[in-house]
């Protein structure tokens, strides 16, 4: 493939990157949002970046104008008639249109679907050395955040040159993101890039690349001017090269009673629902939660799992249900969406149907239409277990907040219809306004004077 692709080839040279502004906005802004700490150092003390440098973004090089380097590895991304690599030809593939548009604040292009890549990309791949080693399909996400963008691709095959070793490619499975922040400064200039790495079998790498060196998220990383160091390493808890974990939510509701019902089974007891849950896969499968694959992500920020493709859910999981007396009442089938933002996991259900066992009828499960979402609190709130929103078909939402010392639930704070998933309704934006309560003859300007 090299020859064919020898025109493309152009001289390399470094990528010059952003100020230590951009680094120490960026840290700051992370740890104000998570509460990781700062801590102070002498300003006399230097602060070097780390001593084993990682070639990180190394920029277009020898081995193509669009190649970039990623640790031991440089990626020269090429597109190809009907994906057969026959033709090659210099480039990138065109993401499709977003999947989840949202501007001016949020957007996210292309998708891993289930193993299925909503935009797929290839590239041609070469060791430290400069010798092509194999190529590589992957899946690619865009996740753009005011304006800053994020590009995420996850290896999906892997094909070593004639003779070659597919251990000498960056293992199927792999995760890769490279997001270009923005700092701030004079008219808010200065960028900083994040380059994550998590491989399947459980290794995690993030580096902050800027002009003053590369730091590894797992140490300190020091901020200008000696003012301290901000320690970021919690960010690293969470492989997203790995399935996402709906069972993380739940974790923390489970009762010691629950135990003899399922080594799964938790106890949800809010207004409206008091039930005990045990997932299984199958009929065959019992105890067994599915695996959510990410969709789409963001790390070591955020991943999401399960989508709704005109009303046909990508992951679904089962539940048999006991009743507030340890009864078995039946089952339930339910469509699955998993978020895991900063370590901390949330997990909706939406029950899509309900079996009820002998003796028992519908009116005892959970109806057909309800939205149950969990997320665990433990991590972040010390007296904290879970915030568990409900919406069923005939009662309001409600949000309740779980403690090891009780909980208490109000309305939920989100203006969602009966069933918990469709737009707000854009007159409850106008409902307290004071024009509302004029008279139908007023005239209906706003912001006249």
């Amino acid at each position: 493939m090299s020859k064919h692709r020898a025109r493309h080839r152009a001289r390399r040279r470094k990528v010059q990157f952003g100020g230590v502004a951009g680094c120490a906005g960026a840290g700051l802004a992370s740890a104000a949002v998570i509460g990781i700490g700062v801590t102070h150092i002498d300003e006399s003390t230097l602060a070097h970046p780390m001593t084993a440098l990682v070639h990180l973004l190394s920029g277009p090089s020898a081995d193509g104008v669009d190649a970039f380097t990623l640790g031991p590895y440089t990626f020269d991304p090429y597109t190809s008639v009907l994906g057969l690599p026959l033709f090659p030809s210099e480039g990138y593939a065109a993401f499709p249109a977003p999947v989840f548009p949202g501007p001016p604040v949020f957007n996210i292009s292309g998708g891993n679907l289930d193993g299925l890549a909503l935009a797929s990309q290839d590239f041609e791949v070469f060791n430290s050395s400069g010798q092509e080693v194999g190529t590589i399909g992957t899946a690619g996400t865009i996740l753009q955040v005011l304006g800053q963008d994020s590009y995420e691709f996850t290896v999906t095959s892997s094909t070593p040159v004639l003779l070659g070793s597919a251990s000498n490619l960056p293992a199927v499975g792999t995760v890769y993101d490279i997001f270009k922040g923005l700092g701030v400064g004079p008219n808010g200039a200065g960028t900083y890039e994040n380059v994550y790495e998590a491989t399947p079998s459980g290794t995690i790498t993030d580096y902050l690349v800027e002009p003053s060196g590369q730091y590894n998220l797992a140490d300190p990383i020091p901020l200008p001017l000696g003012v301290g160091t901000i320690n970021l390493s919690s960010l690293l808890t969470t492989n997203y090269a790995a399935d996402l974990q709906p069972a993380d939510a739940f974790s923390s509701l489970a009762t010691p009673a629950d135990a003899s019902i399922g080594p799964d089974a938790f106890t949800v007891n809010v207004p409206g629902f008091d039930y005990t849950l045990d997932p299984f896969s199958t009929l065959l499968a019992p105890d067994t939660w599915n695996a959510v694959t990410p969709l789409a992500g963001f790390p070591p920020f955020f991943a999401a799992g399960g989508a709704d493709f005109i009303g046909i859910s990508v992951d679904t999981q089962g539940f048999n249900v006991y009743n507030a007396a340890g009864t078995d009442v039946g089952s339930v089938q339910a469509d699955e969406f998993v978020v895991n933002a900063v370590g901390v996991t949330s997990t909706e259900e939406v029950v899509t149907s309900a079996l009820p066992q002998l003796g028992f009828t519908s009116a005892d499960l959970p109806a057909v239409g309800t939205v149950l979402s969990v997320t665990g609190l433990a991590p972040f709130h010390n007296a904290g277990k879970a915030e568990v929103y409900l919406a069923t078909p005939t009662t309001s939402p409600t949000d309740t907040t779980v403690t090891t010392a009780g909980s208490f639930t109000n309305a939920a704070p989100f203006n969602l219809d009966s069933a918990g998933t469709a737009e707000i309704n854009p007159a409850s934006i106008f409902a307290s306004s004071p024009s509302s309560a004029r008279s139908a003859t007023a005239s209906p300007t706003l912001c006249a004077r």
